[in-house]
């Protein structure tokens, strides 16, 4: 819950915002599952204000070396945008800039050699990264594999059918058609794995000469490190550093908070909040006079999954989203148009016309390791050319779903787990096991929020 804390704090005391161009925000998540949170709200606005900004944590301005500072622009509150310049640092040593790269391209050497192991048709052995890529491929052809194992089977035995004029040759074509078919998926993720790895080989060979070309250049001259805002924001928490300050390699300079993917903009006296202590998770409503209209904030609400059924039938998720919801936030919700004839149609203009990046995605966690509707042993959970898929039958229902793809774009993926009977797979969750298609979600971040019955399987609950 801290980033729920952390936000709820910003809100309470910070001030001075400048007005900020609104974004998008993806809320893919049922209101309703909030609404036991405390209420605080506020019917009266004096001249105090705040913002209600997603939960995203500041990013520090960190020097990359030691060396001196040359010259630097960064003062509290300042506002930068990402990729701005913002302090120049000269390092007097020439022996640490050449160790600095040479250890840069130790590194890359690592990565080559795992990537030419792979090529080769051997296991990767020093990075991480490769280690993990390589398991991930080997686990997708095994299931091809098994499923190509288990055709030719069926294969050999509709031919012997065929010849004894058991069966029809429509029967055996099908049969047929089904082997090339997944035989050609074999070789395409192989060939597409091997095109990926040759790129990724490549790119580093490059960087490799870049980095010795450095080497080279650093022993003749001296040139200014630059120091680059990863994120827009807000500059805090600055050191007081100048012209001649010296700093060490890895010190933070200051902490940019970001900004631009607001929720909304409020203003509120502080007098009204005293209910709200360090630790207190709210959620806020503002009845204020002055208060902005949320409907003057970008925002558009996705649906992860939907079960193919009639408009307004009790099975389908936009029931319950539209019924929690205000009228004013219905308008935002784009439905995913499973009511349609052709479904894979419906599917790829829903695709289309999904952001390129999901802010928040609310996911659930099913009994089985599924989420959304990524179900153990349906196709969809191979898809990688994909964003949004049609499922096959899932408990009575074929499904409309995000992909892995489309998941793999969100900022935040808020998990909600409830009940006993998720226990046992709360805690593969969050070992991250793959071999659940939970597991398998990717996010730049993860908060799981789960009921005392559904924890009780994890370390130290009782």
């Amino acid at each position: 819950m801290d980033e729920l804390e952390d936000s709820t704090l910003d809100l309470i005391y910070r001030r001075g915002v400048r007005p900020l161009s609104p974004v998008y925000v993806v809320i893919l998540v049922t209101t309703a599952s909030l609404a036991a949170l405390p209420v605080v709200r506020v019917n009266r606005v004096v001249n105090a204000r705040g913002i209600i900004r997603p939960v995203v944590e500041p990013a520090e301005v960190c020097s990359p070396v030691a060396g001196v500072i040359d010259s630097t622009i960064l003062v509290n509150n300042l506002c930068v945008n990402p990729g701005d310049t913002v302090a120049w640092i000269r390092q007097d040593i020439p022996e640490a800039r050449l160790k600095e790269s040479d250890h840069l391209i130790e590194i890359n050497n690592r990565c080559t050699e795992d990537i030419r192991r792979i090529l080769n048709g051997n296991k990767p052995l020093n990075t991480g990264r490769y280690i993990q890529s390589f398991k991930h491929h080997e686990t997708a052809l095994s299931c091809l594999k098994l499923q190509k194992d288990y055709l030719e089977e069926e294969l050999h035995v509709s031919e012997m059918l065929y010849r004894e004029k058991v069966i029809p040759n429509r029967e055996y074509m099908h049969h047929l058609s089904d082997f090339l078919l997944i035989c050609a998926r074999i070789d395409d993720m192989q060939e597409q794995y091997r095109t990926q790895l040759e790129e990724e080989l490549s790119r580093i060979e490059r960087e490799n000469r870049e980095y010795g070309g450095e080497m080279v250049l650093i022993t003749a001259s001296m040139a200014n490190y630059f120091v680059i805002a990863a994120t827009g924001g807000s500059v805090q928490n600055c050191t007081g550093l100048s012209r001649g300050s010296v700093v060490t390699a890895g010190q933070c300079l200051g902490i940019v908070s970001p900004y631009g993917n607001l929720a909304a903009v409020c203003y509120l006296e502080t007098g009204y909040i005293s209910l709200v202590g360090p630790g207190t998770p709210v959620r806020l409503t503002f009845d204020g006079p002055r208060t902005r209209d949320i409907r003057t904030v970008d925002t558009g609400i996705w649906q992860v999954d939907e079960r193919v059924a009639p408009d307004g039938d009790p099975d389908r998720n936009l029931t319950g989203l539209l019924a929690a919801l205000p009228p004013d936030g219905r308008a935002a919700v784009r439905p995913m148009p499973v009511v349609e004839a052709d479904l894979e149609a419906a599917a790829e203009r829903y695709a289309a016309s999904l952001p390129s990046v999901l802010d928040v995605v609310h996911l659930g966690l099913g009994d089985d390791g599924h989420t959304a509707s990524l179900v153990p042993g349906d196709p969809v959970l191979e898809i990688d050319d994909r964003d949004v898929a049609v499922t096959g039958e899932y408990r009575g229902r074929r499904r409309m779903t995000l992909t892995f793809r489309a998941l793999a774009r969100t900022g935040l993926a808020l998990w909600l787990v409830t009940g006993a009977e998720k226990a046992a797979m709360l805690p593969r969750l969050l070992a991250r096991d793959t071999s659940i298609p939970a597991g398998r979600v990717h996010a730049a971040r993860h908060l799981v929020l789960a009921d005392e019955a559904a924890a009780a399987g994890l370390p130290g609950t009782s």
